[in-house]
């Protein structure tokens, strides 16, 4: 091989050998590249480069990712003014031309950028000088986003300037404490709360308070306060150490403290040495403290003291406070474990269904104003009671519970039900009155009601009976009357006493034929009626109201002219009737009394033949004897055989007789001027007699003469208290009463004629 082949080969393998090194080494460049290029993709600082007058001449791709510009939309925008916020414009373009001016690099300057969506982050600013020919160009540099950090700084800062606030405006004294130097640290407000200043207490230069603070402590809180204190620190718990103690104040006064803190760890998790805590100033609070307790206790001794039953709960109706009163009426017993909510104490029913009230508390939350119900007791009595249901609000309105306050009125009830019933009822019969009747008359005035009959009925001869036999028999009389109309009214006729001797059945569609039998059976009952021996009757009216254009007081007022109108006719029969019944029952009720009657009527008639009286006052004067002793029905059957002499008593009831009599009589025209002598039959002639103590001719005539021929035939009588006189015997009384209690004249005339006939 020549030389210059070998030549021609070796510059052909040296040719060779640089093509492989290249290829490897542009091989290796362009992997660093790519490798720069993920880097920056992904990394949160981005590449730059200005020119000398700050316009943007490069910006790395991931530009887009932190700042949301593409590089196309910032190459050639001016750097300084459209990446910049406004606030950092002006000063970061003086320190940047400044630097530029003198060729100088720029080191970790701080500015904020606007994102494209307008949202700002922090960055720090790095670069250096461009050059080329030996001229610089412009600057190449980075901006590091910093806005974590940026955020955490000025969060720091907050947390700073906040604690120092808090100290500072709650009027929070700081403390720390080394227990190895047992050392204590407090903080300027530490005594600016207790009211001392920097001449008392230097606080500016650290020093150890421990000895001051044992000195301001209250006497008898130090060695409690102090031991908690000492205790925490010995053996230091994952838990806060608290204390409440009293400290003296510059003024002499004490504030009560709430002194917290904690035991810090390192950074391997061991306590350190080192205690911080606080002291809180918390006077107002013991003293509210204080209040409210007295409050709780002058709340609490008033609920005890209280009429009225309380039962508080809270919102889920667990019973907080029961008082003695509620106990009472509940029954409640303490004892018993499972009666702790409000529904295991009150049974309560409806008080018109008799249904059991179930106890929601939603729905108590709604229940307002005063309510009634009945609570049964335990032992299974029941009473009435009137409740309130109160809610405990928060002041987020939230329900914190129920007030629930209530009281017996079962008594208040009957009282109430006594009043409506005196109000609407004849207390006498029971029967409604005549303001419930003038109501109900109205009220049953509807075409619904038609036809509407309307009984007026009236008790006869009530005068009689109050006056002979007194009230107590008349309102028998009434009450025996009440008691059949209620006995024959059916379930929606209405029974009424309008007046004295008035009674009034309203009956609501009834036409006047079934209006008219009914009236039959009532009248019949009545009559055929033996309580008492004196006939008992009614005079009864009877209107029926047909149509609806009728006038209810038109039927009404009819019905009472028609009872009138049948008992004015009545009227004489009727007490003719009552007179001969009582004198029958008087000669029944009393032995030999027919008989004395008779022999008096005898004696009188001939001795006011003998005197000259006419015929017709000779059968005046026969029944006036007869009926002389009628009042004498008023009294006892045992008063009037009465064997041994009367008491004081006794002898006024039997004075009353001749004032009975007088009553009967009067109520019969017939018998009317009889009324008189019978009342008189017992005056005497020197004045000394009853009832009205008449003398001489101030007595009736027929007096004077009924005077002597009853007194006579009663002196010829056997009587229960002596035996008959002799004809001798008596006329010898008659003679020695003569101008004493007998008319002279007419003694001389009934012994001389009379009874020698």
């Amino acid at each position: 091989m020549t030389l210059s082949m070998i030549l021609i080969s070796n510059i052909l393998i040296l040719l060779t050998v640089l093509f492989i090194y290249k290829k490897r080494e542009k091989q290796k460049s362009d992997e660093m590249v790519e490798r720069f290029h993920h880097l920056a993709h992904n990394s949160q600082s981005y590449l730059w480069e200005v020119n000398i007058e700050g316009i943007l001449t490069y910006v790395s791709p991931n530009i887009k990712s932190i700042l949301g510009y593409t590089k196309e939309e910032l190459v050639n925008k001016w750097y300084f003014y459209d990446l910049l916020d406004q606030k950092d414009q002006e000063a970061m373009k003086d320190i940047v031309f400044d630097r530029m001016k003198q060729g100088l690099p720029l080191k970790d300057y701080e500015n904020r950028q606007r994102m494209k969506n307008q949202k700002i982050k922090w960055f720090l600013t790095s670069a250096r000088p461009i050059y080329k020919d030996g001229k610089m160009v412009g600057y190449r540099g980075s901006d590091v986003e910093i806005t974590k950090q940026k955020q955490s700084e000025e969060s720091q800062i907050d947390s700073q300037e906040r604690y120092r606030s808090i100290i500072t405006v709650s009027n929070t004294g700081a403390w720390e404490y080394r227990s190895a130097s047992d050392d204590l640290w407090c903080s300027k407000q530490y005594f600016t709360m207790l009211g001392y200043d920097k001449t008392d207490y230097d606080w500016t230069t650290r020093q150890n308070f421990l000895s001051t603070w044992i000195n301001l402590m209250h006497p008898s809180d130090r060695r409690e306060s102090s031991n908690k204190f000492k205790n925490y620190i010995q053996s230091p718990k994952n838990t806060m150490y608290e204390n409440v103690f009293r400290l003296l104040r510059k003024d002499g006064t004490y504030a009560w403290i709430w002194s917290r803190g904690k035991t810090l760890k390192d950074s391997e998790g061991d306590y350190t040495d080192l205690t911080v805590g606080t002291h809180i100033d918390i006077t107002e609070m013991k003293q509210l403290e204080e209040r409210l307790y007295l409050e709780k206790e002058h709340f609490h001794k008033t609920l005890l003291s209280v009429s009225d039953g309380v039962i508080t709960t809270d919102e889920r109706g667990k019973i907080v406070v029961i008082n003695q009163t509620a106990k009472n009426l509940t029954g409640y017993e303490p004892e018993t474990e499972n009666k702790l909510f409000i529904e295991d104490v009150l049974h309560l029913t409806d008080e018109d269904t008799a249904e059991k009230t179930l106890f929601n508390m939603k729905d108590l939350e709604k229940s307002t104003g005063l309510k009634r119900s009945c609570l049964k007791h335990p032992n299974g009595e029941s009473i009435t009671i009137e409740y309130t249901v109160n809610q405990i609000r928060s002041q987020n309105n939230e329900m914190l519970g129920i007030v629930f306050v209530f009281r017996d009125i079962s008594e208040r009830i009957k009282k109430e039900e006594e009043v409506t019933f005196l109000s609407l009822r004849d207390q006498l019969t029971g029967l409604y009155n005549r303001r419930y009747f003038i109501e109900m008359m109205k009220e049953l005035d509807r075409s619904d009601q038609m036809p509407i009959s309307i009984m007026m009925i009236d008790a006869n001869g009530l005068k009689l009976m109050n006056d002979v036999f007194g009230h107590k028999a008349g309102d028998e009389l009434l009450q025996k009357i009440a008691s059949y109309l209620t006995q024959h009214s059916r379930e929606h006729d209405i029974a009424f006493r309008v007046g004295g001797d008035e009674f009034v059945l309203l009956l609501p569609k009834t036409p006047l034929i079934q209006a008219d039998m009914l009236m039959k059976k009532i009248d019949k009952s009545v009559k055929q009626d033996k309580t008492h021996f004196l006939p008992l009757t009614l005079s009864i009216g009877l209107a029926t109201k047909k149509n609806e254009e009728d006038d209810i007081y038109r039927i009404y007022r009819q019905a009472e002219d028609r009872m009138y109108i049948k008992k004015m006719s009545e009227r004489t029969e009727l007490r003719h009737d009552m007179i001969d019944k009582i004198i029958d029952q008087l000669h029944d009720h009393i032995p030999n009394e027919r008989d004395h009657a008779n022999e008096v009527r005898r004696l009188s008639t001939d001795l006011a033949k003998r005197i000259g009286m006419s015929e017709d006052q000779q059968k005046e004067i026969a029944q006036i004897a007869w009926f002389h002793d009628i009042g004498k029905i008023v009294l006892s059957k045992d008063l009037l055989l009465k064997s041994s002499p009367l008491n004081r008593e006794e002898e006024h009831q039997l004075k009353r007789h001749p004032e009975a009599g007088y009553s009967i009589l009067s109520a019969v025209n017939h018998y009317a001027s009889f009324a008189d002598p019978i009342l008189s039959h017992h005056e005497k002639w020197d004045g000394s007699g009853y009832p009205k103590g008449l003398n001489q001719d101030q007595i009736p005539l027929y007096a004077r003469i009924i005077a002597i021929t009853e007194s006579y035939d009663q002196m010829r009588r056997d009587q229960p208290y002596r035996k008959a006189l002799s004809s001798k015997e008596a006329k010898q009384v008659l003679i020695e009463q003569k101008g004493k209690q007998f008319d002279p004249e007419l003694v001389d005339e009934f012994i001389q004629h009379v009874l020698t006939k």
